[in-house]
């Protein structure tokens, strides 16, 4: 059709994945060709009602469909807003300038994200991400296991490289003993940033490991 208007892609693509499959075609088919009718007469006020009944449909279904990983973004808000209090009540100053040391995220992250990828696979990688966001993704049990492999060693990398940054700190200090008065303080405080940031992607990555084994439980009582 010439004059065919495309309803608003962001709100079709969310529509798409908060639905059951077998709801999507027919839901989707039917707000569009209303939405058509509605274009003619006023552009504004179809895109207004395509909005609104996208958000109105959603929320009858994504609380079904996607449970797991508004469950799961709801942890990581919860657990990120409350580290965030945390350091905000500890200092009075910035907490960028306490709390913020990119060397320190360089030698725990990048390290640990190419070992667990060395250990499994890039796949694999993608899979364990995948199974965070898509509750209906259907994988076999051994893409499930080896999911579950890649988060376990990114988290225990991430404090095994912490703990081996730590001891590198420990050996500046101890060089340069003669300045103790100016350099323990903030080398002391680098070390205890690396430890940090890698208990908080250690508690992040046990977390999804413990997804993807209900996901595994789930899939092993069916079959």
């Amino acid at each position: 059709m010439a004059n065919y208007q495309q309803p608003p892609k962001l709100a079709e693509r969310f529509l798409r994945w908060s639905l059951p499959e077998e709801l999507k075609e027919p839901l989707l088919g039917d707000l569009a060709e209303e939405f058509q009718l509605l274009h003619f007469s006023n552009q504004a006020c179809a895109t207004q009602w395509y909005i609104k009944q996208v958000l109105r449909t959603s929320n009858q279904y994504i609380w079904q469909t996607k449970k797991g990983i508004l469950m799961f973004v709801l942890s990581l808000f919860v657990f990120s807003a409350m580290s965030y209090m945390a350091l905000w009540f500890s200092v009075d100053g910035s907490i960028g300038d306490t709390f913020a040391d990119l060397p320190s995220l360089i030698l725990t992250f990048p390290p640990a994200i190419l070992f667990a990828i060395g250990v499994t696979s890039v796949k694999d990688m993608k899979n364990a991400f995948a199974l965070l966001y898509n509750d209906e993704l259907a994988l076999s049990s051994l893409q499930m296991q080896n999911a579950k492999q890649f988060y376990r060693v990114l988290g225990n990398t991430a404090v095994l490289m912490s703990i081996f940054t730590a001891f590198i700190g420990d050996v500046a200090i101890a060089v340069n003993i003669e300045n103790v008065e100016h350099e323990f303080g903030p080398a002391l405080g680098v070390c205890m940033l690396v430890l940090m940031y890698s208990f908080g992607l250690k508690t992040v990555c046990y977390a999804a490991e413990q997804k993807v084994q209900y996901r595994l439980n789930s899939l092993n009582a069916v079959t």
